[in-house]
This record gives structure tokens, sequence and C-alpha cells, in this order.
């Protein structure tokens, strides 16, 4: 647990984080070798990787919220641009009219 809060201020994903890594030791406890290092050693192995795939998935969800689906950031050359082709775009009926028309 001390692992985790060293890590996260948020009580909840110190307790996740805590209860994640011991259903993984209990699950996986049958790959433990002690001639490769201490219980302890591969007890903080395994904390470690369940934080790793925590703070990826953090991560991403992060940079998911960040930038909206279907949003990206434009330069201002890219915004004169797209502004000329709405100003065209309205155009259209217009030009479409007069020729109909004239």
């Amino acid at each position: 647990m001390a692992y985790f809060a060293r890590r996260s201020r948020d009580p909840q994903v110190v307790a996740d984080l805590t209860a994640d890594t011991f259903v993984a030791v209990i699950t996986s406890f049958g790959a433990f070798d002690p001639r490769r290092g201490t219980a302890r050693a591969w007890m903080f192995g395994i904390a470690r990787r369940v934080y790793a795939s925590y703070y990826e998935a953090h991560s991403l969800q992060q940079h998911k919220l960040q930038r909206p689906a279907g949003r990206r950031d434009l330069e201002p050359d890219q915004v004169e641009e797209l502004l000329d082709r709405i100003d065209a775009e309205r155009a259209v009926p217009r030009v479409a009219r007069w020729r109909v028309e004239g």
C-alpha cells in the first residue's frame, strides 16, 4: 500500500492498485521461484507492473479527455485557409442563382 501511496494522492486509487496487486500475486503464486529472488522483490515487481498498466491507461484516458474525438488544433495559416474555403462555399449559391437569373 505504501508503494502506491507514494505514487498517488487518491486513497481510492491506492486501495484499488493494492487490491489488484494482491489478486495478481494470488493468481500467479505458482510462478514464484525463490531461486530468482525474495518474495518481497517478486511482489514489488508485480506492483510495478500493476502501476505501469494503471499509469498507461490513465494517461490515455487523460489524453482522450483533453482532445475531443475528431478535433485537432490548426495552425494560424490553416485557420485562414479554412475561413476562405467557408466564404467560397457560401458564395456558390449566389453565383449559381446569378447564372440562372442573368
